[in-house]
């Protein structure tokens, strides 16, 4: 890890800025709504395309009913490692990743994944 920023309330999100195989990279967790607000891609096997809003929300929506809690995963690369990371690193170039779903409180029911 290079520097971070701590998950904050007011914010919803927490990220680091971290290198791998000699890579840099922004990584980005938190709440759903608030990382769809700050991507304008998504990833997918084939690499990064615009983002489909609606089938994100209405996956946010499906869990949210199923009393699941939901937190959402972006990244970007970066072409040097971002020293000292800022929320106005989050504003652009965003991609985000998916959804990982849990219990509150954990159970044995199952997970989701997107």
């Amino acid at each position: 890890m290079v520097s971070k920023l701590p998950f904050d309330s007011l914010y919803k999100y927490m990220s680091v800025s971290c290198v791998a195989n000699g890579e840099s990279y922004v990584l980005l967790t938190g709440a759903p709504d608030v990382l769809l607000t700050l991507c304008q891609q998504q990833q997918t096997p084939e690499g990064a395309e615009p983002i489909d809003r609606a089938y994100w929300d209405a996956a946010i929506t499906t869990y949210a009913s199923e009393g699941l809690r939901t937190v959402a995963a972006a990244w970007k690369r970066t072409s040097a490692p971002v020293t000292a990371l800022d929320h106005a690193d989050l504003r652009s170039d965003m991609v985000l990743l998916g959804l990982a779903c849990m219990m509150d409180p954990p159970t044995s029911r199952g997970d989701c994944r997107h």
